[in-house]
């Protein structure tokens, strides 16, 4: 790809859907780590070296996409357990909830066919969910282009971080932590500034100043 003509090796992404799709996307991704930039992953599942690569490409950012109604169970919890073992805090998981996940019928990708589709796995998910392309391009132009490497930090991924700080008085540390991240990139925001905001409205509230400036820097 890279020596095709109008190609910027710098801004290269890549895209899996359903579990082959997924699994070829990651290894890519761990075989080329240094070229690629970006990874987007539709409802799926890769092996136990994806997995470990995953959570030791701390500067990858991932977008995870998945329906409670995926007509191939256990797909959802695959997806969840990739979300949770990446460790790039530029991570982000969409989450189409149902009040009933779909039944388990058979595995995939055997016997096609035997398993009717519902629209909610793979790139059947563009059929149901129209705004799930814009999101992805979005996604690409953020981590590419706008700000290649990294995404806005995400609510959810940056949830233990952000418990620390809220309930386990851990302001301080995590203003170090923002220190020494912004010594190599004077832009980087580790958690979720409104996230933030909230947490030194909280130590306001109680009288614990200090606090509450720590975690609005």
């Amino acid at each position: 790809m890279t020596s095709q003509p109008g190609v910027d090796r710098n801004a290269i992404g890549a895209g899996g859907a359903g579990a082959l799709g997924v699994q070829n996307a990651v290894e890519t991704a761990r075989r080329h780590p240094s070229q690629l930039k970006s990874l987007v992953l539709l409802s799926g599942e890769t092996t136990r070296p994806g997995l470990e690569f995953l959570h030791q490409a701390s500067q990858l950012p991932e977008l995870f996409v998945v329906d409670d109604r995926d007509e191939y169970p256990p797909t959802q919890e695959a997806m969840q357990l990739l979300y949770a073992s990446a460790s790039c805090p530029s991570k982000k998981l969409i989450h189409y909830a149902a009040v009933e996940k779909a039944p388990w019928l058979w595995y995939e990708p055997f016997d096609i066919g035997k398993v009717p589709p519902t629209g909610r796995h793979g790139t059947d998910l563009f059929e149901s969910h129209f705004e799930l392309p814009g999101i992805i391009v979005q996604w690409f132009a953020t981590t590419l282009l706008k700000t290649p490497g990294v995404a806005p930090p995400d609510g959810v991924a940056a949830g233990p971080l952000l418990v620390d700080v809220e309930l386990n008085n851990a302001v301080a540390r995590a203003e170090r932590d923002l220190v020494e991240a912004r010594k190599i990139d004077p832009q980087a925001q580790i958690r979720p500034e409104i996230s933030m905001s909230i947490i030194a409205q909280d130590y306001q509230r109680i009288g614990d100043l200090t606090s509450a400036l720590a975690a609005l820097n």
